[in-house]
């Protein structure tokens, strides 16, 4: 099944694209030195750090590397193309077999279907994700990204790049039927928003200039509101939506937006924004 939808998604990446589908207690310190309470002080901050460090990492399943199937590049870096363990909360490995790993699914839906993942957290090594990487992750809530990842970040559980410009991947599962992007973002990546059956409402900030290829591909969104900003839709950016009769399209008035809408056969509505 897998190696369908990567031929798929390497080849066509159309209709079928997405078929994958204490406060505790305060110290007290009595007659102490100034040296005695820097001590005390620098171990209860290094406690609170332990368990800080716990709680993050509680239930979450470090993959062997057993669980994945992978490639090498040039550089003797490792490229990640299928999972195949049954983490809930899965975190990448920073290495496989002594070499980092770079890159997930290039090309390929490598944790495609893993229906039962709802967390995952990316190495600090990770530079490049594959389109279609978490196709068919239905229960998908939250992605994670190492602190000293210099690509990627989450912001409230979804994948941007490193400067917030560009959203990379909104959770297939993420909980919430409305969302606003942040204006931080100028660019929605390709298949950012694919298949994400809880969203209704998406709101685009006025910092937005572009749309990729596949953007909302079926997902259920049935409003979306696009400002004039906007000046490039890529192709099949609503592909797939199941109720495309549905969808409406709110924007200024002679906008790009306008002339998208008017161009695919989507309900428009002039707004001011």
């Amino acid at each position: 099944m897998k190696k369908i939808i990567t031929s798929l998604i390497t080849t066509a990446l159309l209709s079928s694209l997405f078929a994958c589908s204490t406060q505790g207690n305060q110290p007290i310190f009595v007659d102490l030195t100034v040296d005695e309470m820097e001590n005390n002080l620098g171990e209860l901050q290094i406690d609170e750090q332990n368990q800080d460090d716990e709680l993050f990492w509680a239930d979450v399943t470090i993959a062997p590397e057993s669980d994945f199937e992978y490639d090498y590049n040039d550089d003797g870096e490792i490229v990640i193309s299928d999972y195949t363990g049954n983490a809930v909360k899965l975190r990448i490995p920073d290495t496989i077999e002594g070499m980092p790993v770079t890159k997930i699914g290039t090309g390929r839906a490598a944790f495609c279907d893993c229906t039962g993942l709802t967390e995952i957290t990316l190495p600090a090594g990770v530079v490049s994700i594959g389109v279609g990487a978490f196709f068919g992750c239905e229960g998908l809530r939250e992605i994670k990204v190492s602190e000293d990842n210099q690509v990627y970040t989450s912001l409230d559980g979804v994948l941007f790049s490193k400067d917030l410009n560009t959203i990379v991947i909104y959770p297939r599962g993420k909980i919430g039927d409305y969302y606003t992007i942040p204006n931080s973002v100028t660019s929605i990546g390709e298949a950012a928003f694919a298949g994400c059956s809880e969203l209704t409402s998406i709101t685009i900030p006025d910092s937005v200039t572009s749309i990729g290829d596949w953007a909302f591909a079926e997902c259920l969104v049935k409003e979306i509101t696009i400002p004039d900003s906007v000046t490039s839709i890529g192709d099949s950016a609503f592909i797939g939506i199941l109720n495309i009769k549905e969808l409406t399209i709110y924007g200024v008035s002679g906008s790009y937006a306008e002339e998208y809408a008017d161009n695919e056969g989507i309900d428009f509505v002039a707004v001011d924004i």
